[in-house]
């Protein structure tokens, strides 16, 4: 079994913490090119001196996580019905029933506060890619949607500029997915916010680790996470840096921590 550990956003703290703690395991960050050392959702986007630092000290891959990290627009029905949809499949299912209540109470359309960019798609696709190998002098291959979003437009862009592409559509992955144009630019995550429970997710694995040797065939699994932190955070989409140090532990325990730039 093989893992590829995701940061979305590049959050400055995160980053800044992994440095300090000298936290150095593979792991892929989604760079949103056009927000670099901005302010985006209340949260700052870590610098390029930031950035350049985490990749000479540390064992990082970057991703583009498009350039303002905009999605198409989709109406709000649609996303209501895709995120209970995801229920069934998700390990976690109290966690992601909070989820839902915090999307209900929380996705407020606050235009006044913040900036408000329209989609491009050669914009958020193929000039975050080419920003982020100029500014940074790595080559990207991998594409992590924004919020998770995509269609077959979208995906047939994304396939002719990286190798890989991640969603947030929910489940494992066969590692010979990575060789099939039709799967590895639609790879499934396991996503992490601040009600997940650990436990609940490795046994989730241990019974996919057994599958996969009765069965024969690899699995990967990406996991996709926000921000890290020393302290508690009121963002959903956080996990703790001591519950995320253990379970890299585990994931080093039953399998093999990879990046995209592996396959």
């Amino acid at each position: 079994m093989k893992f590829i550990i995701t940061i979305d956003d590049a959050d400055e703290k995160t980053l800044k913490l992994f440095l300090s703690e000298r936290f150095n395991i593979p792991i892929v960050v989604g760079v949103p090119a056009g927000l670099i050392g901005k302010n985006f959702e209340n949260r700052n986007i870590a610098s390029k001196k930031l950035i350049f630092n985490a990749i000479q000290n540390l064992n990082i891959e970057i991703a583009s996580h498009g350039y303002y990290h905009v999605t198409p627009a989709y109406n709000i029905r649609g996303k209501i019905e895709k995120t209970f949809s995801r229920v069934k499949s998700f390990p976690d299912k109290i966690d992601y029933f909070f989820r839902i209540l915090h999307f209900f109470a929380f996705n407020k359309n606050d235009d006044d506060k913040k900036e408000i960019f329209e989609f491009e798609k050669n914009k958020e696709i193929i000039d975050s890619k080419n920003m982020l190998e100029k500014i940074f002098g790595k080559k990207i291959i991998a594409f992590l949607y924004p919020g998770g979003y995509f269609d077959k437009n979208i995906a047939s862009s994304v396939s002719k500029n990286y190798t890989f592409a991640r969603t947030s559509e929910i489940g494992p992955n066969l590692i010979e997915d990575l060789n099939n144009d039709s799967n590895k630019f639609l790879l499934n995550t396991i996503s992490f916010s601040k009600y997940t429970n650990f436990s609940k997710i490795e046994k989730y694995y241990k019974r996919l680790l057994e599958e996969e040797k009765q069965g024969k065939k690899e699995i990967l699994i990406i996991e996709a996470y926000h921000i890290i932190s020393r302290s508690g955070s009121d963002r959903l989409y956080s996990c703790l840096f001591d519950d995320f140090k253990k379970h890299c532990e585990f994931l080093k325990s039953i399998g093999k921590i990879n990046k995209f730039l592996d396959f």
